[in-house]
C-alpha cells in the first residue's frame, strides 16, 4: 500500500529514496526474474526516526509460497541492525492472508480505521495498522554465552 509502483513518477521517487537512504529495499529474484520486493521506509522526522514502515509486494504466481514471509523476516532482521524500535505495516483489513503472515512473524494489530483508504476502483476500504516491537523481540531473543 505504501507506493503504487505501476506509476513511473512513483518509481522515480522510490528510487530517489533508496539512493538517499530513506528506504531500504530487498529484491527477490528466485528464478532470475524480479518476483517480489520488501522495502523498509524510514522517517526523517525526529519523533519517528526509530520507526520504519514495511511494504511488501510479491508477484501473483509467487504468493502463498513463503516469499513474502521470507522477505518480511529479512526486513525484521534489518530493523534490528538499524536499531529501530518499531516496524509498522498497513494493509486493507480484508486481506486476511497478509494479516496472518504478519501475525506469524510477531506483528500485532494496533489500529483499525473504517473506510480509511480508497482502492483502484474508488471504493472505500478499512485500513489495518499492525506493529512489530523490535526492542521487545530483542529482549526475548536468547543470548549466546
Amino acid at each position: 500500500m505504501h507506493s503504487d509502483i505501476t506509476q513511473p513518477p512513483i518509481v522515480d521517487e522510490w528510487l530517489r529514496s533508496v539512493e538517499s537512504g530513506g528506504t531500504m529495499t530487498l529484491l527477490a529474484e528466485p528464478d532470475g526474474t524480479l518476483e517480489g520486493y520488501a522495502s523498509l521506509h524510514l522517517s526523517p522526522a525526529r519523533w519517528a526516526r526509530k520507526v520504519g514502515e514495511v511494504a511488501i509486494n510479491v508477484a501473483p504466481e509467487w504468493q502463498s509460497r513463503g516469499l513474502g514471509e521470507a522477505l518480511c523476516a529479512e526486513i525484521i532482521a534489518l530493523a534490528g541492525i538499524l536499531e529501530l524500535g518499531k516496524i509498522t505495516a498497513q494493509m486493507v483489513a480484508e486481506h486476511k492472508s497478509a494479516r496472518a503472515m504478519f501475525e506469524r512473524l510477531g506483528f500485532r494489530a494496533q489500529a483499525f480505521l473504517p473506510d480509511w483508504v480508497e482502492d483502484h476502483e474508488g471504493r472505500g476500504r478499512d485500513l489495518l495498522l499492525m506493529v512489530y516491537d523490535v526492542t521487545a523481540a530483542e529482549r526475548r531473543a536468547p543470548t549466546s554465552g
